[in-house]
């Protein structure tokens, strides 16, 4: 019962992961607005492209048109395509999909908020934009706010 208590004193707890997924992380990576994908297809050099993913969730890819990726990991986003490629125009389909900018950061509120969850930004945000997205403080939120980060080179601070 402690804990309870001790957790809702302290208010309001964030973690900002705010930093680009290590080369191995990207598995996992969800795509959103504003990555940049370079897509390479070897049966279809017309497709070996560098797209950034519009705010729509999607890109424009010739021969194919808009190709949602929103919410999708890059291996997801490969079979998709693959898919999409052997029922169109080839028996076979090699695609790539590489993340080069990974411009949307995943956020996790946690705490004395409205809906604590994980949250995808991109660009620069302060922290007031991050708990407003979260719907604000509950009533019963503390005076503490922590914020917790982390580093690309895999360091935290607090």
């Amino acid at each position: 019962m402690k804990r309870i208590r001790i957790f809702s004193a302290l208010g309001l707890c964030l973690a900002l992961a705010l930093r680009a997924p290590a080369e191995d992380k990207s598995a996992e990576y969800r795509l959103g607005p504003k990555d940049l994908l370079e897509i390479k297809v070897l049966e279809v050099p017309e497709l070996n492209v560098e797209r950034r993913v519009a705010d729509d969730g999607s890109i424009t890819l010739p021969l194919l048109g808009n190709f949602a990726v929103q919410g999708l990991t890059a291996a997801e986003a490969r079979g998709q395509l693959e898919a999409l490629l052997k029922e169109k125009y080839v028996n076979r389909a090699d695609v790539s999909i590489i993340v080069k900018d990974f411009a949307n950061k995943p956020v996790s509120i946690l705490g004395a908020v409205q809906r604590p969850g994980s949250l995808n930004i991109s660009g620069r945000w302060f922290l007031l934009q991050a708990i407003s997205a979260a719907g604000g403080v509950t009533e019963g939120a503390g005076r503490k706010i922590y914020v917790l980060r982390r580093s690309d080179n895999g360091l935290s601070d607090t």
